[in-house]
């Protein structure tokens, strides 16, 4: 039995030289085949072995014969003839159990193979211009193919090719890079790959096919990459960069990325901008101006800061040497500004009510300010876009400035209100301006409404165009309005306040009892032109304690009191300027003389009444009966049903015993109270 053989063979020269150990375990006289055609014997040793030719199927076969039982070794060298076109050559040994065959090649890039190989290894160390591998073959193996050798990347020295592409993006406070490096290897294979990133840049993030790891050293400037499996083909490595800048305008110095240990390399370099800034002066060094379209728009992508890139330069550029300088310069925002206005002009205070509507092209903005006219304050500053406003002083004047959520762009609406005291009637004052300081250009409307009570008029104008005021807004008569054309428009106007026009309906109305007369005073105030507070009444004489018991309601009143060292001159107040009707109910008592024989009864009347109509009313209780024959200048007689209803106490059914009607009566009316007997009565006897 073969146990096992061991061969190296020389293949060359059209011929294949062959050297076999063979380990073989034999009976006495056993003999095995240890060689057949067409190989050719030359040389053969073997302690205790003899070898013989012999004709199997008439094909020589040489065997060996044991000229004893055991353990032998034996060695032998044949040839085989190979053509330059033969691609598989025969085994011409024995099937053994361990079989180890190393081929070696006179020329190099050669191997050899068979299908029942267990394990194939090319051959190192060999001279130059040689190849060869070592096989270890399963048993019956028959032939070994001889054929080019296969690549081994793994074996191979690494070489390859890089081309990058490297878009900067320079912004406000930032410049950040978007880098797409292509390696394409030519020989070996790639598991780890070395990166140098220029300037100041720090990597976000690093994104390839196959990566494991990545890390970036800002020490040494390299950006170490590691693949597993390592790469044999063509691969893309993407690289997301940022670089700290100051604020607008600032210089930056800029420069592709590399790969360290290239072969060659290539790339281009692009610049884009964003609404917030633009290039000035762009100073490239070992670049040349490329064609934009030829760049790869992929690194474009979206600008996650807002707004749309815009490819501005594309250079291009070979090896490591390349750089770029430039200088950015912000993108000043366009604001126009359309702002409606509304000045109210009342009683106490004016109050300016602003809608802006700001339209911001080129660059975003983060706020907008105006400054504060003289004599108003801030109240509110609203808006979809505004979070809040703060104030603050330059140049000594007050400065307004409203805060934006985040950079705006586009069209937002702001509300503002002011308010002031309302100032004096005077024959000009200047309308506060609201001019928003970033506008470019603003423009709008304005209309003036004052209350009632105020008369404004335009007196000079500069950039202001009157117009009709807005319909369907409920504006009064005297309201004014105003193109503004330019945002220097000035406008002075002259306010007049007008006097109140006071009329009043009046019911005087008196009930006498025993001891005590009760009264109650229905008014009904009409107040043209201009709102009042206060209001001076005249009631009758009263002392301490009658005054007392003054009671005055309506729905505006707020309190009435007698006026110092004025007799029966009385102050109603109301809860707040009052115009058109107003009523006021007025009630008190007053102490009379039990046996008295009559009373003087002046009216109550409005002090401030341009224009009156009065009416007086006497009841009376019990035996107590009234009377008015004479009737002094002023004084008529009426009917109830001519009082006005509204004016009547809604509690009392009855027609009153007396009623009057006083046009500017020259005194009081005298009553006589006449009381009346008890009637006699006959005792009744049960």
């Amino acid at each position: 039995v073969v146990e096992a053989i061991t061969q190296a063979k020389q293949v060359g020269n059209g011929r294949i030289l062959a050297t076999a150990t063979l380990r073989l375990d034999l009976a006495a006289g056993q003999a095995v085949p240890v060689l057949h055609a067409p190989a050719s014997l030359s040389r053969f040793t073997g302690d205790g072995l003899k070898i013989v030719q012999s004709n199997v199927d008439n094909k020589p076969v040489f065997l060996v014969v044991a000229a004893r039982a055991g353990r032998f070794t034996a060695s032998m060298d044949y040839e085989l003839r190979a053509g330059d076109g033969d691609l598989v050559i025969p085994l011409p040994t024995p099937t053994a159990a361990v079989h180890s065959l190393r081929v070696e090649f006179s020329r190099a890039g050669w191997e050899a193979a068979c299908a029942g190989a267990m394990q194939a290894d090319r051959l190192g160390g060999l001279a130059d211009g040689r190849s060869g591998t070592a096989l270890v073959l399963a048993p019956g193996a028959s032939e070994i193919n001889l054929r080019p050798q296969t690549r081994d990347p793994s074996a191979e020295t690494v070489r390859y090719f890089a081309e990058s592409g490297n878009l900067f993006i320079p912004s406000a406070g930032i410049i950040n890079g978007r880098h797409k490096l292509t390696i394409r290897p030519t020989q070996g294979q790639i598991d780890k790959l070395a990166v140098r990133v220029p300037g100041k840049f720090t990597v976000g993030d690093v994104a390839a096919p196959g990566l494991a790891d990545w890390k970036f050293d800002p020490a040494t400037r390299l950006l170490a990459l590691v693949f597993a499996p390592a790469r044999t083909e063509p691969f893309a490595v993407e690289i997301i960069s940022q670089m700290p800048a100051g604020q607008l305008p600032y210089d930056a110095a800029l420069a592709p990325i590399h790969a360290e240990g290239a072969t060659g390399e290539v790339g281009m370099t692009a610049l884009a901008f964003a609404g917030d800034a633009q290039p000035d002066a762009i100073k490239p060094v070992g670049m040349a101006v490329m064609d934009a379209g030829d760049f790869d728009r992929g690194l474009l992508g979206d600008n996650k800061a807002g707004g749309a890139l815009v490819l501005h330069q594309v250079f291009r550029h070979e090896g490591n040497t390349a750089s770029l300088g430039l200088r950015v310069l912000p993108v000043q925002p366009e604001i126009k500004v359309q702002a409606t206005q509304l000045l109210s002009l009342g009683e106490e205070r004016v109050v300016v009510a602003a809608d802006l509507d700001v339209e911001i092209s080129r660059a975003g903005i983060f706020n907008v300010s105006f400054a504060l006219p003289p004599g108003l304050e801030p109240e509110a500053a609203t808006g979809e876009a505004v979070t809040h406003w703060s104030e603050a002083k330059e140049s000594g004047a007050r400065v307004i400035t409203i805060h934006l959520a985040g950079r705006t762009l586009g069209r937002t609406k702001i509300s503002l209100n002011l308010a002031g005291p309302m100032p004096a009637a005077q024959p000009s004052w200047d309308v506060p301006r609201i001019l928003v300081r970033e506008a470019t250009r603003q423009t709008g409307d304005l209309t003036i409404v004052p209350e009632r009570g105020i008369r404004a008029r335009a007196l000079t104008r500069q950039n202001a165009t009157p117009a009709a005021a807005p319909q369907g807004k409920g504006l009064p008569a005297g309201a004014l309005a105003f193109r503004l054309l330019q945002p220097d428009w000035q406008l002075a106007i002259g306010i007049e306040r007008l006097e109140p026009w006071i009329t009043s309906r009046l019911l005087h109305e008196a009930t006498v009892r025993d001891g005590q007369t009760r009264t109650r005073i229905a008014m009904q105030l009409r107040v043209e032109n201009a709102a009042i507070k206060h209001v001076r009444l005249r009631l009758p004489p009263l002392d301490a304690e009658d005054a007392r018991s003054v009671r005055a309601t309506g729905e505006a009143v707020a309190d009435i009191q007698p006026v110092a060292g004025e007799d029966g001159l009385w102050t109603l107040s109301f809860q707040r300027g009052v115009l058109g009707e107003v009523p006021v109910d007025i009630q008190y008592q007053q102490k009379n003389d039990p046996a008295g024989a009559g009373f003087a009864m002046p009216i109550a009347r409005v002090e401030d009444s341009r224009q009156s109509t009065a009416f007086l009313a006497l009841r009376s209780t019990g035996r107590i009966g009234l009377e008015a024959n004479v009737l002094p200048q002023g004084w008529y007689r009426a009917d109830w049903p001519l009082v006005p209803e509204a004016l009547q106490d809604p509690t009392e059914r009855g027609a009153p015993a007396l009623c009057f009607r006083a046009a500017d009566p020259d005194g009081p009316l005298a009553v006589a109270i006449r009381r009346h007997d008890v009637a006699d009565v006959l005792k009744l006897r049960v």
